[in-house]
């Protein structure tokens, strides 16, 4: 046994699984070394206490690093789990979503543990992290453990026929499901899903309310600004798609070939 990921099965895991149940924010900051901000904590507390979590978000607000950090925290306290990472495009899951797991683990303060790949990272107690195809329903069979976590980020772009594979690795009880993206397209799968809560716990993150915004100043390095916020306004404008979507984090008011707004279907459901 070696590596930080052995040390935590060896105490049973009781002080980092104690101390992430009170602060959504612990792993990051104790042994990946990083700070998240308010929505970043609550999408990584919401992974934890929702089996069905779906951020819809502006451009540049760190989904990708929570995502990673996620699984990250996952692999480390949670023994024989199986993380399935997915995104739009195969490009998209390697060279972003894992690229920033694997930047994670290597950075980390305390060594993880394990072996990381170019496309998996597998740890002696049977957990396994990794990136699947991302139009192959098929690819999606198979998959089981006590504890299943589903990764899907940019997730406009996936391929509508994964969805019905993506849901069937819920079946067993500990399993979750977490998927990020840009409100884009007032239609389809991710649409029906943000008019359900009752289903998803939806998650709307705003490039308004992100510290780089909100302060005028970079404070997380690499991070959406108020300068491209502000270059977005007088060139889109506040009643734009793209503001909605990429800015506001929210689906457009209408499709190009939409009858009924948003708005309108949002307030039906409410009424329902």
């Amino acid at each position: 046994m070696s590596g930080y990921a052995d040390a935590v099965q060896r105490c049973q895991a009781r002080t980092v699984l104690d101390a992430v149940a009170l602060d959504p924010a612990f792993f990051a900051q104790s042994v990946l070394g990083w700070t998240p901000w308010s929505r970043q904590r609550e999408i990584l507390r919401s992974a934890r206490e929702h089996r069905r979590t779906l951020v819809m978000s502006g451009h540049g607000v760190g989904k990708t690093r929570t995502l990673a950090s996620l699984i990250c925290e996952t692999m480390v306290t949670e023994p024989d789990c199986r993380i399935v990472c997915m995104a739009s495009t195969y490009r998209q899951v390697h060279d972003a979503l894992w690229g920033e797991v694997q930047k994670l683990y290597r950075d980390a303060r305390l060594p993880l543990g394990g072996r990381m790949g170019e496309t998996d990272w597998t740890l002696g107690d049977g957990s396994r992290a990794s990136i699947v195809a991302v139009d192959d329903p098929t690819a999606l069979q198979g998959i089981h453990s006590r504890r299943v976590l589903v990764i899907v980020d940019e997730a406009e772009g996936v391929d509508p026929r994964m969805w019905g594979a993506i849901d069937s690795l819920l079946s067993s009880g500990g399993s979750s499901l977490v998927v990020a993206f840009n409100p884009v397209t007032p239609s389809g799968y991710l649409f029906d899903a943000h008019l359900n809560p009752q289903r998803w716990n939806v998650i709307k993150v705003s490039c308004l309310e992100h510290p780089n915004v909100a302060q005028g100043e970079e404070i997380i390095t690499g991070a959406v600004t108020r300068e491209w916020v502000e270059e977005v306004r007088a060139r889109e404008g506040e009643d734009s798609p793209f503001w909605a979507s990429r800015v506001c984090g929210q689906f457009p008011a209408a499709g190009s070939d939409s009858l009924v707004s948003v708005a309108e279907l949002e307030a039906t459901e409410n009424v329902a």
